[in-house]
């Protein structure tokens, strides 16, 4: 099924699209907690384009982006920033942990 929200404006996403999400963060916050005993931090999550789903991490010394495709054959992709000179780019497999991903939600 596809979810919509109330508002005219939001894009659709599949369910299928929704459930890689959910996997993706399920898979990276398990890893966080088996690896630092601590909760992993929550990232906000929104409508991405063209049916996508966007997780974003906003935290004090860095933030990460990352967007889950509508195609969920796909590669994700993603984007963090550490407020200054460290920067990283790439995709991943949004079915698999992405150790790059949990590193430097890590730190």
């Amino acid at each position: 099924g596809v979810h919509t929200c109330a508002l005219p404006i939001c894009p659709a996403y599949s369910e299928d699209t929704f459930d890689l999400a959910a996997e993706f963060l399920r898979l990276h916050s398990r890893y966080f907690w088996e690896h630092c005993e601590k909760y992993s931090p929550v990232p906000k999550i929104t409508p991405g384009p063209n049916g996508s789903i966007d997780l974003h991490w906003k935290l004090e010394s860095r933030e990460l982006l990352v967007n889950i495709p509508a195609d969920v054959h796909e590669p994700a992709v993603y984007y963090g920033d550490n407020y200054g000179v460290e920067k990283i780019r790439g995709s991943v497999d949004p079915k698999k942990i992405s150790y790059v991903i949990a590193t430097w939600l890590m730190h």
